[in-house]
């Protein structure tokens, strides 16, 4: 059988003030949107934390405009509404997320992620 990767790294700028709720069984869930921007666009990712540790940093140590780090995997839900419409979500579930240092840095476009990373 074949491998399989599902992996995702992040590196930006927290979009809003992250939000965590309580779902009927009790468990918190975290969400926020991390910005990343290209030369020509910015790109929106929904992230998403079941991790308690992950979400009392969020609380504590996350506010908008946060440079931050974050890797997970892809998740993409899919429900259907009151008029029987399917809608999807796709977002990165969680698994390591912090708060980097606040100065941007510009990353060459020949750099590899394990340069970039070395050098945060």
């Amino acid at each position: 059988m074949k491998k399989e990767i599902n992996r995702v790294v992040l590196v930006g700028y927290v979009a809003n003030v992250p939000e965590v709720r309580v779902t009927k069984e009790g468990k918190r869930v975290g969400t926020l949107t991390v910005a990343t921007h290209r030369k020509e666009a910015t790109d929106w990712h929904r992230l998403v934390a079941f991790d308690e540790e992950i979400i009392d940093g969020m609380e504590r140590d996350i506010e908008k405009g946060t440079y931050v780090y974050a890797e997970g995997r892809l998740q993409t839900r899919k429900w259907q509404d009151k008029h029987q419409q399917n809608h999807y979500m796709t977002e990165v579930v969680l698994e390591i997320f912090h708060p980097l240092k606040q100065e941007k840095q510009d990353v060459p476009q020949n750099m590899s992620l394990k340069e970039f990373l070395e050098e945060l």
